[in-house]
């Protein structure tokens, strides 16, 4: 295993091999398992994935609630196409 700034690299035959160990290292930070050199899973600890889904969904919101008050602004259009909704999406997050 490999570990530096709070992430650790392990093969998924570590992960095999000694799994508690790899719980442990989840307690200091991310843990990225490896399949053949690459990435194929992220193991971290329950209460770190709920907050930052936390922080998804509030993000999500926001951008949401953003884009229907530039609809309600609209008077003359009762929709967006896609092409307008991804402009308004990727400019305000650019």
């Amino acid at each position: 295993m490999i570990s530096t700034h709070g992430i650790s690299i392990m093969g998924e035959s570590e992960l095999r091999s000694t799994g508690t160990k790899a719980l442990h290292s989840a307690e200091e930070g991310v843990v990225i398992i490896t399949k053949r050199g690459k990435p194929v899973a992220v193991l971290q600890l329950y209460d770190e994935y709920d907050q930052t889904e936390k922080i998804i969904e509030e993000f999500e919101d926001f951008i949401l609630g953003n884009l229907a008050k530039e609809r309600m602004k609209r008077k003359d259009k009762k929709f967006l196409s896609l092409e307008e909704m991804e402009k308004l999406i990727f400019s305000k997050n650019e």
